[in-house]
């Protein structure tokens, strides 16, 4: 796995903080699997943690807390179709942590406002990485 500079090209990303030092910041390539689950992959292969994640988006930040069972991320899509507005798509971006069976995320809006979530975990959910090792 690289570790690319911050990205200049994008206003929207993550950095993952592992448990070797490395700070890995989200890199969108065409015709490549998503950056979070090649991380999932190269932390397992390794046998590292993510001790924190920092997502930036929409000109806000939020972090994970240090050293959580697991971490989460995920884009929402929206569509919206009104006969007198039109049409409009927008996408929130979450970053959260596992805890007691619960996964706690931060949605940052294009809107420049955070909305909250708790949901339960599911072992299937993609967007979850554990720090199991």
């Amino acid at each position: 796995m690289r570790t690319p500079a911050k990205p200049s090209y994008s206003r929207n990303y993550w950095v993952a903080f592992l448990s070797n030092g490395q700070q890995v910041y989200e890199d969108r390539r065409p015709n490549e699997e998503s950056p979070w689950l090649r991380l999932k992959k190269y932390v397992k292969k390794h046998n590292l943690k993510i001790n924190k994640v920092n997502l930036h988006a929409y000109g806000l930040t939020v972090s994970t807390p240090l050293n959580p069972e697991g971490v989460f991320y995920a884009r929402k899509a929206h569509h919206l179709t009104h006969p007198e507005l039109g049409l409009k798509d927008w996408t929130d971006i979450g970053v959260g942590h596992v805890e007691n069976g619960k996964i706690t995320i931060m949605w940052a809006t294009e809107e420049k406002k955070l909305k909250p979530e708790v949901r339960d975990y599911k072992p299937e959910d993609i967007g979850v990485i554990l720090n199991s090792c």
